[in-house]
């Protein structure tokens, strides 16, 4: 099981975070954590209800967006997997 800390070190070290400023409404960096532990991981372009509940249901344990949590989401599309057989 990886570790959420060294997932966010290492993502942060990569995206250079602390070089990037974030904007009023748009922050960078981890916004919701877990217990620590990741072993299951899904994909978001927006988060949003929809998208956590569904991330919920998939018993996801990390789910890394391309918007922040505060940015206004579009229309909460989720990934997971194979996109070839994704609806």
């Amino acid at each position: 099981m990886a570790s959420l800390s060294e997932i966010v070190s290492y993502t942060d070290r990569f995206l250079h975070i602390r070089e990037v400023g974030d904007w009023d409404n748009a922050l960078n960096g981890l916004q919701i954590e877990n217990s620590g532990g990741v072993t299951r991981i899904g994909a978001a372009v927006d988060v949003s209800t929809r998208v956590l509940t569904e991330g919920q249901k998939r018993d996801l344990d990390l789910l890394p967006s391309k918007q922040t949590t505060r940015f206004r989401p579009s229309d909460g599309v989720l990934f997971i997997g194979d996109a070839s057989r994704q609806s």
